[in-house]
C-alpha cells in the first residue's frame, strides 16, 4: 500500500491527520512529519526522511505539505530525487479525505496522486448568498 506522510508547519500535519481519522477512521501506514518553530532545515529534512522511509513498503509514498515553498514542501522535493514519492502542496482536509478513501492495494502512486489532485479541485468551491 502507498504511505502517507503529512508534512507541514507547526501542528498543522498532526490537527489534518486527526481531523482525517474523525472523518476516515485510522489511516494505517502513515506518519506526521512537522517542522518546529526555529528548527533547522536539514534537521527537518533528516525527520522527513525517516518518516518517509518508516511508512514505505514498496509502492511509494504521497507527502501531503502544507505549503508549496515552505521547508516541507522544499525538503520533500529534495528529497524526491533520491525516493519514490510524490508531493502533493496546500493540503487540507477534502484533499486528505480523498488521499486516504482513495488509496487501495493495487493502486499506483502516480494514479493516487492524479485521483486526488482531481477530487481536490471539486472540493474548491464560492458560496455566494444573493444580496
Amino acid at each position: 500500500m502507498i504511505g502517507i506522510v503529512f508534512a507541514g508547519h507547526g501542528k498543522f500535519p498532526e490537527g489534518l491527520k486527526h481531523s482525517t481519522e474523525m472523518i476516515a477512521g485510522t489511516v494505517e501506514q502513515s506518519v506526521i512529519a512537522s517542522l518546529s518553530p526555529g528548527e533547522d532545515p536539514s534537521d527537518f529534512g533528516r525527520s522527513l526522511a525517516k518518516a518517509i522511509d518508516s511508512v514505505e513498503t514498496g509502492n511509494g509514498v504521497l507527502v501531503l505539505t502544507d505549503l508549496k515553498g515552505g521547508t516541507p514542501f522544499n525538503q520533500s522535493l529534495l528529497l524526491s530525487q533520491n525516493k519514490n514519492i510524490q508531493i502533493l502542496c496546500g493540503s487540507n482536509l477534502p484533499l486528505s479525505l480523498s488521499a486516504v478513501l482513495t488509496r487501495q492495494e493495487e493502486m499506483s502512486l502516480t494514479d493516487l496522486t492524479q485521483a486526488v489532485m482531481e477530487d481536490a479541485y471539486t472540493s474548491i468551491d464560492l458560496i455566494r448568498y444573493p444580496r
